[in-house]
């Protein structure tokens, strides 16, 4: 099975994080390349996708719709599929039964397994403070460093805040509020769980919305909603080649 992109959804600080049932590096929606004659599709990064492959994804986790242009499957489905996939990248996952409030894995949680961990007396950094320390911070190695007590390098944490037209809605008369993004991308760190697992960094997307006169879109603002996507490397199965590849991260 191939792994790709990992995309969990949740709100920031909560508890709770919701399944999203989506493509595991093509596989559940790639379809067989023009022309190829072959029966076998293409993922991301071009790497071939055997049909036998996909038919075995598609019947253990899309078995009611897996004739559909976009495969879905059931809420048991997609918690299969959640749990398998932890496992297989070394992500303990605790997803409660349907109805059951108890304790589930957070958003914090994928901080410590890409090993942005605290050392010594140092305290954990929470998707909160994510979220609200502002991008010189975070990409200071020495500031956030010196926060967890652990040694980082330059570029293990890339951070971009901009206006988001794409999430604004403009259907209104007067438009009030404006969208906007915060991407911070967390390179996994050496000896980390991410890292053991060929998991390369992962990708935080929040969105906010703030009225249009704010001096600051950000300032006091909580995401709306939250995604985490884990970009992996397939270095173990390349065939000679020292290029990893590289699962786009798409939003």
């Amino acid at each position: 099975m191939q792994r790709g992109p990992v995309v969990i959804v949740g709100a920031v600080g909560l508890a709770s994080v919701a399944i999203v049932f989506g493509l595991m590096g093509g596989l559940s929606a790639a379809q067989p390349s023009p022309g190829s004659g072959s029966g076998v599709g293409q993922g991301s990064g071009n790497t071939p996708i055997s049909s036998s492959a996909e038919s075995k994804f598609l019947a253990t986790y899309c078995k009611g719709s897996s004739a559909t242009a976009v495969p879905t499957g059931s809420e048991a489905e997609a918690r299969a599929y959640y749990q398998s996939l932890g496992t297989t990248i070394g992500l303990t996952l605790t997803v409660p039964p349907p109805g059951k409030n108890t304790p589930s894995s957070k958003l914090d949680d994928m901080l410590l397994y890409l090993g942005y961990a605290p050392t010594g007396t140092a305290s954990a950094i929470t998707a909160k403070q994510v979220q609200d320390t502002p991008p010189r911070e975070l990409m200071d190695p020495s500031i956030l460093g010196a926060r967890l007590g652990v040694q980082l390098a330059a570029g293990d944490v890339l951070v971009a805040r901009f206006f988001a037209p794409k999430i604004s809605d403009v259907s209104v008369a007067k438009v009030t509020e404006a969208g906007w993004r915060k991407l911070v991308r967390l390179r996994s760190q050496p000896g980390s769980p991410a890292a053991k697992n060929s998991i390369d960094y992962g990708v935080v997307l929040f969105n906010f919305f703030a009225p249009m006169n704010a001096p600051d879109p950000f300032a006091g603002q909580d995401s709306v909603n939250t995604q985490v996507i884990l970009v992996s490397n397939d270095a173990k199965r390349s065939t000679g080649s020292t290029s990893a590849r590289r699962v786009a991260a798409r939003f």
